[in-house]
């Protein structure tokens, strides 16, 4: 999954779980942070400032189905108290992380590595 798409689904699962929207994210890969605006629940769109795009979505069967209008990448969430995982069907791995308060810990299947966000 790339980058900006990490920090989207970062910042849209954890204010899901925490059921409040958060403004904000920084990767603590390149300690870089991104700023959101719009909306967050069962329809979900929301604007990332740093690349110009919409991701968006809405939940149905179970899971919500988001589509990354700047990678062209359709992704799969399904929530877990407080962890979440999902599919990103461009690169066709499985991504899942924790969530704890305002910290995301999320492991990606194409880069097998733990990626650490901290939100705002």
């Amino acid at each position: 999954m790339q980058t900006s798409t990490r920090k989207g689904i970062a910042l849209i699962a954890a204010s899901l779980l925490a059921d409040r929207a958060y403004l904000g994210v920084r990767s603590h890969d390149d300690d870089r942070s991104t700023n959101f605006t719009g909306r967050i629940g069962l329809v979900t769109n929301v604007y990332d400032d740093d690349r110009s795009v919409n991701i968006s979505g809405s939940f149905r069967d179970g899971q919500y189905e988001l589509y990354d209008w700047g990678t062209e990448t359709r992704l799969s969430l399904q929530l877990q108290d407080r962890a979440f995982s999902g599919r990103d069907a461009l690169s066709g791995r499985d991504f899942n992380s924790v969530v704890d308060q305002r910290h995301v810990t999320l492991f990606d299947s194409e880069t097998q590595r733990h990626h650490e966000f901290t939100l705002r």
